[in-house]
């Protein structure tokens, strides 16, 4: 709940158009799917199916994001012992996801327009208007202004990942409990968001 009402409750209309923050509430949706719930059975794939819907839209939205999706599926998949059934199972949620559209675009004779929006002007849009490093450090500044007080909170939940992955806490281990895999999760989204965010220079 904090996630969600520190990112949208702050943003400005201009904020709430971009891509980076309309992909936020599908990210979430995939943390929770994967990182939280039943280990086995029916529930666990429909869990998984659904994350792989959630992904599809990601893709939509920006194919360039797709790594963070996939990103969190493997760390999903440490430590399960259905690591094929759940691959296959968030591939079929995301193709089931894709395929309709990828056919509406053929079928309307939009598919060049997918492809270029995918992945021609990506490349095309930064070549022509390279946004200045001013913009990075007003981007950073209103980022620490509204969200900087959830730091002190990130910082225990890494300190006590970090605890549980070293060595302590292995009770914890022992139980296999899924929502451990909540902050390795987060930690993947926010390294790769970062990084794919500086390659294409979007602040």
């Amino acid at each position: 709940v904090a996630t969600v009402v520190a990112l949208y409750g702050p943003a400005r209309a201009w904020d709430l158009t971009q891509v980076e923050v309309l992909v936020a509430l599908p990210l979430l949706g995939v943390v929770a799917l994967l990182a939280d719930g039943p280990s086995e059975g029916r529930a666990r794939d429909v869990r998984v199916g659904v994350a792989g819907l959630l992904a599809a839209w990601v893709v939509v939205m920006k194919l360039l994001y797709a790594p963070i999706p996939l990103g969190l599926l493997a760390v999903g998949l440490v430590g399960s012992h259905r690591r094929v059934r759940d691959a296959a199972g968030f591939a079929l949620g995301l193709v089931a996801g894709l395929v309709p559209l990828v056919v509406y675009a053929l079928v309307q004779g939009l598919g060049g327009e997918l492809w270029w929006s995918w992945f021609v002007y990506p490349s095309q849009s930064q070549a022509v208007d390279p946004p200045p490093l001013a913009r990075l450090r007003e981007a950073i500044s209103w980022e620490l202004r509204m969200h900087g007080w959830l730091l002190p909170l990130a910082a225990v939940a890494g300190a006590s990942a970090v605890a549980t992955l070293v060595g302590g806490r292995r009770e914890v281990r022992d139980r296999q409990d899924r929502r451990d895999l909540l902050v390795p999760m987060l930690g993947v989204w926010l390294v790769r968001g970062a990084v794919l965010g500086l390659t294409q220079k979007w602040w």
